[in-house]
């Protein structure tokens, strides 16, 4: 469960290590926003998400399909959470907050994580290698594909 430094704007030096560690005056810490790595002297310490802004949709599917999950910490009663659709069809696991359409959508080690705080969604990435990737894209296609929304429809 990692997380994040806390990290002195003017300097760039990280002032709280991962974890809340305190840091080690004689350790330098730093961060480079081009490798988007965090470095103890000269060794690379981990990677740290980065924010990528909005995709449009001719990149979307690449995006979500080389994601190593979609996290989705949407605290709004979301009706139906589109994004957790997109990714589960390009067998992208999701880790998300249990509010709105999550708990409907998601199922809990299946196909993502449903989590309750940042630090269950942190603790959750070091799980993904438990989700099966071809397993979360048949969910997709047994709930949300377009065959199986018509027939849902037909149903009702």
């Amino acid at each position: 469960m990692r997380t994040a430094p806390l990290i002195d704007p003017g300097t760039g030096k990280v002032v709280k290590g991962p974890d809340d560690q305190d840091v080690d005056p004689a350790q330098i810490w730093r961060y480079d926003a081009r490798s988007n790595f965090f470095y103890m002297g000269r060794v690379p310490i981990f990677y740290w998400p980065r924010f990528s802004g909005e995709i449009d949709d001719s990149c979307k599917q690449e995006f979500l399909g080389n994601a190593e999950s979609l996290l989705f910490p949407s605290r709004w009663p979301e009706p139906f959470g589109l994004v957790m659709i997109e990714a589960m069809a390009c067998g992208t696991p999701v880790i998300a907050f249990p509010h709105g359409s999550v708990p409907e959508i998601l199922e809990d080690g299946l196909t993502g994580f449903v989590v309750d705080n940042p630090q269950e969604a942190a603790s959750a990435v070091g799980r993904l290698n438990l989700l099966c990737r071809p397993s979360i894209r048949a969910r997709f296609e047994e709930h949300f594909s377009a065959c199986a929304m018509a027939r849902e429809y037909l149903r009702i």
